[in-house]
């Protein structure tokens, strides 16, 4: 006798409804998968989009920080100072005040000389990292008339002589709690605490350091300007 019934381990044959069914099935689902493929694809183009936006504005911004608004070069660049050439420097903003010893202070009595002006604040991380630089460029460039001066932003007096005293800053520091000084750098402003700018014998600015300076690259330029004839 033939034994016709089938056995759970052997193939069989799907049927001519389950095959139809199988393709519609397919067939709706297609459109669901190209549109779940499309949104992800279309989420990291407009995420890959909104970053390139970011980063456009980013280099923008710190371009118009770097540059002043009609010089053909950058005047600065973050960690280093860029001499400007002679014909293209403009005169250097004339600063007086209270000094944080409680006296005055006017740089024009400083005419002739090359001078280093650090604009900080004692609640300034990068000051304090940068002070012991400055200072060592100060008493190592001494010997060619250079005077260095302090801008003292959004402090208090008592707070200023306190991070002059832990530091063992020699040079001056003009008291500019009130914010009058600062703005006189005009197109040569920066948002950056610290900044520093060196202004020629002539008394033009001669360069500018965006941020923390560091010691090689400030006596590098700094000596290089207390040498210039023109």
């Amino acid at each position: 006798m033939n034994d016709t019934t089938t056995r759970a381990d052997e193939p069989t044959e799907p049927s001519p409804e389950s095959k139809r069914a199988f393709r519609t099935a397919s067939a709706e689902a297609r459109p669901r998968v190209r549109r779940r493929a499309w949104a992800g694809w279309r989420r990291r183009i407009l995420g890959l989009t909104a970053t390139l936006v970011v980063l456009v504005v980013a280099v923008a911004l710190v371009r118009a920080v770097r540059r002043p608004a009609d010089a053909s070069e950058p005047v600065a660049r973050y960690g280093a100072g860029r001499i400007i050439p002679a014909a293209q420097r403009d005169p250097a903003p004339h600063l007086s005040g209270p000094a944080l010893d409680g006296g005055r202070l006017d740089l024009a009595s400083w005419s002739g000389h090359v001078i280093v002006v650090n604009i900080w604040g004692s609640w300034c991380a990068p000051c304090r990292q940068e002070a012991p630089d400055l200072e060592r460029v100060a008493a190592e460039t001494g010997y060619l008339g250079v005077r260095f001066v302090g801008i003292d932003v959004r402090d208090n007096p008592a707070q200023g002589r306190a991070f002059e005293e832990s530091f063992g800053i020699g040079y001056p520091s003009l008291d500019d709690s009130d914010g009058a000084l600062v703005p006189q750098f005009g197109r040569y402003l920066t948002p950056a605490v610290p900044t520093t700018y060196i202004f020629d014998a002539h008394g033009r600015i001669a360069a500018m350091f965006f941020g923390r300076i560091t010691y090689q690259g400030l006596e590098t330029d700094l000596v290089t300007i207390a040498h210039e004839k023109n």
